[in-house]
């Protein structure tokens, strides 16, 4: 592109550019001398943060974002949004680096120097505008950072509301882990402290947990135990009675019936199993407590013999009678 052509698109940029908005058209001319026009690519960088500032830039076309120590801060895609101004005004190494986001970005560049020796010259118009054009474009920033700073605000709010939140639910889970502990605990006591032995096994039959009565009763450690299935401590004439327990607690999630136990020593121990299906774990199983019922069926031995000896003394009695009837008939006839 010649410089004839590009002083003219140059021209008519700033002439459409809203800068038209803010200053004469003269002004524009003015300024047009001092002025460079270049073409950047994606991801390409116009600024550098601490390189020298020689140079404001205009922006023509595309969108670039302004970065501050690696962080995003000001993205900007207005035809006429300046950036670089800081590092001219304060003096100091350029605090930004500018990147094009756009798939290409145009802009006009104007020679720092240039503009310091205008804007020091009071007597100069162009000077006056250039430093009004510096301001505008500070207090488009300025704009810019303060409504970042409101959504900033706004979103700290919602963080802390969400931290305020998630404290007490902290709390509350806290809370009920606590409560569940408890309950455990609880039921640790009562299942190891209890009279019965209880047994948390399988639909299969095998032992996955026991509690201390099942331990002394049958004289297995926890640990045997959990090695073990049903069969293993159970009379071989009551299998049948345990596999019908299982397929019950499978089909109506629970089943009694009663069976022997056989101990380590080969002790026999007559238990009701009362037994019902639990999740343990998010897993289903079975928690069986088995009763000793020696007593019960001692009880029920000894009323049995009491019964047959009564219907003994019963029948004695009858046949006592029935002979005496018979006797006093005889007399009678005689």
């Amino acid at each position: 592109m010649s410089k004839s052509s590009l002083k003219i698109k140059l021209s008519k940029y700033l002439q459409s550019s809203r800068l038209s908005e803010i200053y004469s058209s003269e002004f524009l001319d003015q300024l047009l001398p001092y002025t460079e026009f270049r073409t950047y690519k994606k991801s390409e960088k116009i600024l550098v943060e601490g390189s020298s500032a020689s140079e404001i830039f205009l922006l023509a076309k595309g969108k670039v974002i302004v970065y501050s120590k690696n962080e995003a801060i000001i993205t900007l895609s207005r035809k006429g949004d300046i950036f670089g101004e800081m590092g001219m005004v304060s003096q100091i190494p350029v605090p930004i680096t500018v990147v094009v986001e756009s798939a290409s970005c145009e802009v006009c560049c104007i020679d720092s120097s240039v503009i310091l020796d205008l804007s020091c010259d009071e007597n100069s118009n162009l000077g006056f505008h250039i430093n009004r054009l510096i301001a505008s474009g500070l207090a488009d920033k300025l704009r810019q950072t303060i409504s970042k700073a409101r959504k900033s605000e706004a979103i700290n709010r919602k963080l802390e509301q969400s931290r305020d939140s998630l404290e007490e639910a902290l709390i509350q889970s806290k809370a009920a882990r606590e409560s569940l502990k408890a309950s455990e605990e609880r039921f640790k006591a009562l299942y190891h402290d209890a009279a019965d032995a209880m047994f948390i096994h399988d639909f299969q039959g095998h032992i996955i947990d026991a509690n201390d009565e099942a331990s002394r009763r049958l004289g297995y450690s926890e640990e045997d135990l959990q090695q073990m299935t049903l069969f293993e401590i159970c009379v071989e004439e009551h299998w049948d009675t345990v596999t019908d327990l299982l397929e019950r607690c499978t089909k109506d999630n629970r089943a009694i019936v009663e069976i022997e136990h056989v101990s380590k020593t080969g002790a026999i121990i007559p238990v009701e199993i009362n037994s019902r299906r639990i999740e343990l774990k998010d897993e289903p199983t079975i928690f069986s407590v088995a009763r000793d019922i020696s007593k019960r069926r001692h009880v029920e031995a000894e009323l049995q013999k009491t019964n047959q000896h009564l219907i003994q003394q019963s029948n004695i009695a009858k046949e006592s009678m029935l002979q005496a009837e018979m006797a006093n008939a005889t007399k009678t006839q005689f």
